[in-house]
């Protein structure tokens, strides 16, 4: 399933799961290939044969795809890192922008004068 043309939800199928690595093949939908992702990690909720849920969005290059199990945890620390970034920044803009405002209504009383 795409949404928008920028992010796909499909199925993989897993083709290997030991104590060492979990493999899993998926369709790439915008080139018609099949692909795996290989995780470093071993993971006891995903067995041989069994489907996994596969999300790879636009960006993302031919071979890379978060696989939902894995990334779940580390997806929603860097959110939340991504947010509290954006948080600040819009706050340190704002006070900026205030004492811009700030000298150029005390140089345009001056002037006044």
């Amino acid at each position: 399933m795409t949404a928008a043309w920028i992010i796909t939800i499909t199925e993989g199928h897993v083709v290997r799961s030991d104590d060492d690595h979990v493999v899993v093949e998926y369709f790439y939908e915008w080139d018609g290939a099949y692909y795996r992702w290989v995780s470093a990690h071993a993971n006891a909720d995903y067995i041989v044969n069994t489907k996994a849920p596969v999300i790879y969005t636009l960006g993302m290059g031919i071979g890379t795809c978060f696989v939902v199990g894995f990334y779940r945890k580390y997806m929603l620390f860097l959110g939340m890192m991504a947010f509290i970034l954006f948080v600040i920044g819009f706050i340190m803009n704002l006070i900026v922008n205030m004492n811009l405002k700030r000298k150029e209504t005390l140089k345009w009383q001056e002037e006044k004068l």
